[in-house]
């Protein structure tokens, strides 16, 4: 399972949509998830579905900020129709997205 750590490049991309559309729309984040984890310097991500199904959290963690920047590379997603796909969503209004780079300011451990 991932881990939290402040050594690596923090990225999480919010998905808000509508209920209904969860299915197709987790599908086509699972599919860019897939790429992304395949691309050089990626440690991890991890996908989170609200309860009421209507947000997506993608959790990346990359080794650098140019590792992160070179996912972001037109080359990367050229021919990936589901991204494409998902661009479209975005583009129409019938998903928001709010992409921001972090930085870890705590790790807070419970009890063992």
């Amino acid at each position: 399972m991932p881990e939290i750590r402040s050594e690596v490049v923090t990225a999480i991309a919010t998905y808000e949509l509508k209920p209904a559309d969860l299915d197709e729309v987790l599908r086509l984040v699972r599919e860019m998830s897939s790429v992304c984890a395949s691309l050089s310097g990626n440690v991890s991500i991890s996908l989170h579905v609200s309860e009421k199904g209507d947000r997506i959290i993608q959790y990346f963690q990359w080794r650098t900020a140019a590792d992160h920047q070179a996912s972001q590379s037109p080359e990367v997603w050229k021919n990936q129709q589901g991204a494409m796909a998902l661009w479209g969503l975005i583009q129409s209004g019938t998903v928001k997205l709010d992409a921001q780079v972090y930085e870890v300011a705590a790790i807070l451990e419970g009890p063992a």
